[in-house]
């Protein structure tokens, strides 16, 4: 929880996910954590507190959100959670739908 409020206070990554869940036995984790050893671009964490949904506002039937520095700030998980469909949802979801125009880019 620490670690996702310093996060959102003083970010260094553009993108963060989330995985909320109950215990360590969820089975949706496992998928989660197959899926965070693919990608090696983005913060990945995992919380059993419920306080961190209260804090960030999150449903109970959200399992997954990916928080981000651009465009609509962040995204939660609605899909059937398959490793599949979660990769797809983190790939798809972190990169900008805007690009910053600026010397560099012209």
């Amino acid at each position: 929880m620490d670690q996702l409020v310093e996060w959102s206070e003083a970010p260094n990554s553009e993108s963060i996910v989330v995985y909320f869940g109950t215990n360590d036995e969820d089975p949706e984790l496992e998928i989660y954590q197959k899926v965070v050893k693919e990608i090696d671009h983005i913060l990945f964490y995992h919380t059993f507190a419920s306080e961190a949904r209260k804090r960030l506002d999150i449903d109970d039937n959200v399992k997954i959100a990916l928080f981000k520095l651009f465009d609509e700030k962040r995204n939660l998980f609605s899909g059937e959670f398959t490793a599949e469909n979660v990769r797809d949802f983190i790939e798809t979801n972190s990169l900008r739908h805007i690009l910053p125009f600026d010397d560099k880019a012209a």
